[in-house]
């Protein structure tokens, strides 16, 4: 089992997931069957974002043996040589560029070659120089659902598809936020600069808000646009929007020494908002269709 367990870890398999799931929803909603396609298309993502994923704790691995929370990460806790982390990136990437190319069209293997260039060669290095590095790097959580979307046969300039993307991309900034947040000290100590050092604590959590704020309106306008429509789905997305309010409201009350555990609290409700509309959209689009 440890091996697995370390696999799981140099991967960031929950990243790995969530990333999957969202290229899903893009298959789902061109309205595709739900069938032996999408499971190969998941497969060819999943060992994309899992390559991308270990060869990031390659490139990050110095930084990441100063931070608490990411000091057992297999590479900085000596469990996994160097050698062995970047082959086992660059295989998994091959992996998944072959299957994308044999089975699906170039334009979603230009996508998926588009969000690893992002991530390892433009995010990985801007965050070590800019504290608003999320904003552009968001992009990348964008970039899965287009996948899934000319995957299936859709066209790239679409409006379901637009507004989908500008949903996963509004949600990245207020997730690696308020995980900032939390981990504040951590980030600055390895080196990175943190927007926390320009922001008083208070103007910082009103920011998130913000944020937090357009990622539920977002959200609420999704059956606008034709990605869930039935009157159970916009329920169930109504009262999730309210309860993520109502626990993120108290960014904007709580005093600075309580704001840890109100960073922690609103990061797990935006990030259950996100699954929530993730499986509204594969229940009804796909299961139920």
């Amino acid at each position: 089992m440890k091996p697995l367990f370390r696999l799981a870890r140099l991967i960031k398999l929950p990243i790995v997931f969530l990333s999957t799931l969202s290229a899903a929803t893009g298959y789902i909603i061109t309205g595709a069957a739900m069938d032996s396609r999408l499971p190969l298309f998941l497969t060819a993502l999943m060992f994309l974002a899992a390559g991308s994923a270990a060869l990031n704790q390659v490139q990050d691995r110095e930084f990441d043996s100063k931070m608490e929370r990411t000091r057992r990460r297999p590479l900085p806790a000596g469990e996994i040589s160097l050698s062995s982390a970047l082959i086992l990136s660059c295989l998994l990437l091959a992996m998944g560029v072959v299957l994308l190319y044999l089975f699906f069209n170039s334009l979603t293997l230009l996508l998926g070659g588009t969000t690893v260039l992002l991530y390892n060669g433009v995010y990985t290095y801007l965050k070590r120089i800019s504290p608003y590095a999320v904003i552009p790097g968001a992009l990348i959580g964008a970039l899965p659902p287009a996948m899934g979307w000319t995957a299936a046969g859709g066209s790239l300039f679409s409006a379901p598809l637009a507004g989908l993307m500008f949903f996963f991309y509004l949600w990245q900034i207020p997730h690696f936020w308020l995980l900032l947040g939390i981990r504040s000290h951590e980030y600055s100590g390895a080196g990175y600069p943190v927007i926390t050092q320009f922001f008083s604590l208070t103007g910082f959590s009103r920011i998130i808000f913000t944020w937090i704020a357009a990622v539920l309106c977002t959200g609420l306008f999704l059956p606008l646009f034709g990605i869930f429509t039935h009157i159970l789905s916009m329920a169930l997305i109504f009262g999730s929007t309210l309860v993520v309010l109502g626990g993120s409201v108290l960014l904007i009350r709580a005093k600075d020494e309580g704001l840890t555990g109100v960073y922690r609290n609103s990061f797990h409700l935006i990030n259950g908002f996100a699954l929530t509309v993730i499986i509204v959209i594969i229940f009804e689009k796909g299961v139920f269709k």
